[in-house]
């Protein structure tokens, strides 16, 4: 009993979580919690300082290689 009485309060809770309104909506919440993370800002020039420091080679370098990563990755996520 105790137990039926605890999931009965954990489902109250994710509905109330998602927005399902718990009278009216049968819908069954989700049991996966979905986090947006968003992804850090103006972080790009202290990256390419701190790798071009640690490869011992220029910032300009480190950049270009990065651009040319990205249209790589790009181009290959489009060919799947």
């Amino acid at each position: 009993m105790a137990g039926a009485d605890y999931l009965d309060d954990v489902r109250f809770a994710i509905q109330e979580d998602q927005g399902i309104d718990f009278v009216d909506d049968d819908r069954d919440p989700d049991r996966v919690m979905r986090i947006a993370v968003k992804r850090p800002k103006n972080l790009r020039q202290k990256i390419i300082a701190a790798v071009a420091l640690q490869c011992g080679i220029k910032e300009g370098a480190v950049s270009r290689y990065w651009k040319e990563f990205r249209r790589m990755e790009k181009d290959t996520v489009a060919d799947l």
